[in-house]
Parts: structure tokens; sequence; C-alpha cells
């Protein structure tokens, strides 16, 4: 036998068997990935996951001091702050940042109105205070080029009444489990003037008749999940059902109060808009509510 066909059963034999070894036992194919770091001459830096950025809440605008929650005032002059800076994070959250620091500033200067004598001067100071944190705010906003609050594009009595509507009846609370380790920073600029107190009432900036009302307004709030039981009734009723103006609210102290109303409303106008597609009255409901609570 010549040694070209001794060689080619060689090499015939030795595929053969090749063949059949990668048949019993089959080799996993990985795909081939280039060596970033040898390839560039560094180290790659893999990009981290960020879970979702939850938006820090300010409760904003503080309510107008008043007689009925000046001891609220006075126990929150000496809490611990109320929004330290490492609760936000380092950028992204201007809006939030500039009103928590307008109400640490005036929880610094409501400590200097605890130290002033009757209860009288008391109030007149803390609304000095109020007054004029809430234009220093104003003034930071307009010195910034984005939406600003709405109520400092009013001016005067219209400005207080304004940021006074809006305020809730959270603005002070204060946790029953207070420590002395973290108390306000004292913040200048802030001095009582005791002669503008003189024979100055301290109500509302806007008084009312609508104060002196010993009963809230009660309203059935949050509305019903709209369903195929009710769908009709909704319908049906939607011009009977009762609306609230603003005007018939009260002005101060229950803003949670004039905020659900003006929701209600909004709903019922969105309402009158579902029921006029028969084929689409429950799903068109169903996604005004569930778009309206999750805006509240």
């Amino acid at each position: 036998m010549s040694s070209s066909r001794a060689l080619g059963l060689y090499l015939t034999l030795l595929l053969a068997l090749l063949c059949y070894a990668s048949e019993a036992r089959p080799v996993p194919q990985r795909p081939l990935i280039p060596n970033l770091a040898k390839l560039f001459g560094r180290p790659v830096i893999k990009p981290r996951s960020m879970g979702p950025v939850t938006e820090p809440e300010v409760d904003f605008p503080p309510a107008f001091p008043t007689a009925s929650n000046l001891q609220d005032i006075l126990r929150f002059s000496k809490a611990p702050v109320r929004y330290p800076k490492d609760m936000f994070p380092e950028s992204g959250f201007g809006r939030q940042v500039r009103q928590a620091d307008a109400v640490n500033q005036l929880q610094s200067w409501y400590s200097v109105c605890s130290a002033v004598g009757t209860q009288e001067e008391q109030i007149c100071c803390a609304q000095q205070a109020w007054k004029k944190s809430l234009s220093a705010y104003c003034e930071g906003e307009f010195r910034i080029k984005t939406s600003h609050y709405f109520c400092c594009h009013k001016t005067g009595r219209a400005r207080w009444n304004c940021f006074d509507k809006e305020a809730s009846d959270s603005s002070y609370q204060v946790s029953s489990e207070v420590s002395n380790g973290s108390t306000p920073q004292k913040i200048q600029g802030f001095k009582y003037n005791s002669s503008a107190c003189k024979g100055s009432s301290v109500a509302s900036p806007k008084t009312s008749p609508l104060m002196k009302q010993t009963e809230v307004l009660s309203i059935s709030f949050p509305p019903g999940r709209p369903d195929s039981s009710n769908i009709a009734n909704i319908c049906a009723h939607h011009k009977i059902r009762p609306r609230y103006m603003p005007k018939c609210l009260p002005r101060t102290g229950y803003g949670w109060l004039v905020r659900q109303s003006k929701a209600i409303n909004v709903l019922e106008r969105e309402y009158n808009q579902c029921c006029k597609d028969k084929k689409s009255q429950q799903r068109c409901a169903e996604k005004k509510v569930k778009k309206k609570k999750s805006q509240f």
C-alpha cells in the first residue's frame, strides 16, 4: 500500500472518530465576547442600576398664624428642624428645596415669637414672621428662571389670601416624641416689630363671616370606584349631585377641604364627558377616578 493511500485512510478514520465524539458528547457553544479591557487598555465600568427616585414631599405653604394654631406653632418652633438638607437629592428638586428652606426659616423665626409676652403679641409676631418668610420665598422664586409658585404672582392682601387658602392643617404637626438634639438653627433676618401690633387684630388675612361657622362642610371623599353596579346612577344623577363653590368654603384652616372640593368638582365635569358615550361609560369613569386620586 502506498504511503499516500495509507495517509488518506488514516485521515478518514480520524474524521469518523471526531464526528462520533461530537455526536455522543455535544459541547455547548459560547459566544465569543471580546475582552474590552485588553482592547482599550483600561477597565470597563458597568453602569449601576438606579432605582426609582422618590420625590420628597414638603408641606407648603405653612398655615397663617391664628389663635387656633398658636400652640402648635410654639411647639413647632422648638421641634427638630422640619426639613434637614440630607433628605433631598443633590440635584433635580430645586422647587422642593426652596420651599423647605422657607419652612425651616419660618420655624426659626417663630422661636422669636415664643419669647414674646401676651398671646395676642405672640400671634401678631408670628403673622409678621409668616408674611416676611413668604415674601422672601417669592423673591427667591423670581430670581430663578422656572415656573414660579402661583401665589407669588399676586400682591398685597391677595397674595396672603392665596397662601392662606392653599395651606394645610398639618403645617405645624409635631411628633409627640421630640428629641432636643437637633433643634432648628437660628436664622437671622427677622425682628419682631411690637409697635405694629398695637391695636391690630389677629384674625385671618381676609376676615369672613364664614369663619364663624361652628360646623365644617362634610364632603364624601374619596369618591367610590365606578363599576357596572353604579355607573347608571352616576350618569343618571349627575346633574343633581352637589357642587362646592369656593366662595362657600372656609378661607383658612381648611386647606384639605378646599382641595377635596376642587377634586370633586373637576371629577363631576369629567363624569359628564364620560356619560355621553354609552359604550365606554364605565371604562372612562374608572380612568378618571384613578387619575384624579393619583393627582390628589
